[in-house]
Formats: structure tokens, C-alpha cells, sequence
């Protein structure tokens, strides 16, 4: 099984699918974005969030989590 997530892992990081957001000059999406997403159905947007960001919705999610129902 960890061979299989290992192969998936390096497979999925060598897709042209990622990147930072970027927009043409009227606002819309850039058309490279749109062809990968087109492509590979899926587009993972890199520097969108900074830490402080990320940090404050894993905290987020943890507190959830934590008050979430448990069935027994």
C-alpha cells in the first residue's frame, strides 16, 4: 500500500496542474489554468494562503472536530 501512495504522490506532482493564480488583463482566469483544469479535472492553486492563514483554519478544523458528535 505505501508503495502504491508513493507512486500516486510522484505521479500526481509531475502533472502541469499547479501553480500560483494568475488572470488575464480582463480579471478572468488564465487560459493555462483552464486547460489543466479542462485536463486533469482538478487545479492546485499554490501561494494562495500564508501561514498565519493556514495556521488559523487547522485550528479551525481542530476545534470542529473536537465538538463534532461521536456515535458509540
Amino acid at each position: 500500500m505505501q508503495a502504491y501512495l508513493t507512486d500516486g504522490e510522484v505521479r500526481g506532482l509531475a502533472l502541469d496542474n499547479r501553480g500560483p493564480i494568475t488572470f488575464n488583463q480582463d480579471g478572468s482566469l488564465h487560459r493555462s489554468i483552464l486547460d489543466a483544469y479542462e485536463k486533469y479535472g482538478f487545479y492546485i492553486f499554490t501561494g494562495v494562503l500564508n501561514d498565519e492563514e493556514l495556521s488559523d483554519i487547522e485550528a479551525d478544523v481542530k476545534e470542529i472536530l473536537q465538538r463534532a458528535p461521536v456515535l458509540c
